[in-house]
């Protein structure tokens, strides 16, 4: 009986191609932008409740967008040791700071909207509402992205968009309750 080749052998399972890494780090990015999107605007909830000034609001959105954009890079980091069974390379490395980024992105509005209220250009509520309405309309447009991205045909990206700024509502609002 022949000899098969390991490279034909089914049961041995390939790398992925450089296609599907980069779809995996697309993947990763938007999780990156939903999650960080979510976490930032729960924080604003109790802000507000508890009176927080403006300068307190931006000290505590940067301070959390940093904090978590720090523990995700080191979890993502020990994570890609693991799947790699080796160090990350100094190149792994910048796609593990580029992946996530958008943790940090999540964060880059509402802190200047409270810049602005900081500054007196805008009231303080009017900083919360345009904060909060900012985070629900970024989770509905990356629900409707989420739809194209998986080939949903225009209606049902939409449905996608809607449900992703509502159930996104709900999280934010069962954090916020927790604090």
């Amino acid at each position: 009986m022949p000899r098969r080749s390991r490279h034909h052998d089914p049961s041995i399972q390939q790398p992925p191609s450089d296609e599907e890494t980069e779809r995996g780090r697309r993947a990763e990015r938007f999780a990156h932008g939903i999650y960080g999107t979510i976490i930032i605007t729960a924080l604003l909830v109790p802000l507000e409740d508890h009176g927080a000034t403006a300068d307190e609001v931006v000290g505590a959105v940067v301070g959390t967008a940093f904090v978590l954009f720090l523990a995700h890079t080191y979890a993502s980091g020990l994570g890609r040791r693991i799947a790699m069974r080796r160090a990350p390379r100094l190149s792994d490395l910048g796609a593990i700071l580029a992946d996530n980024l958008p943790l940090l992105f999540a964060a880059v509005v509402p802190t200047l909207v409270f810049v602005l209220a900081a500054a007196g250009a805008i009231s303080l509520h009017t900083a919360f509402r345009a904060g909060i309405g900012y985070a629900l309309a970024s989770l509905c447009a990356l629900g409707f992205i989420f739809g194209r991205m998986t080939d949903h045909r225009l209606p049902g990206s939409l449905v996608l968009g809607i449900s992703g700024a509502g159930l996104g509502a709900a999280i934010i609002f069962l954090e916020a309750a927790v604090e």
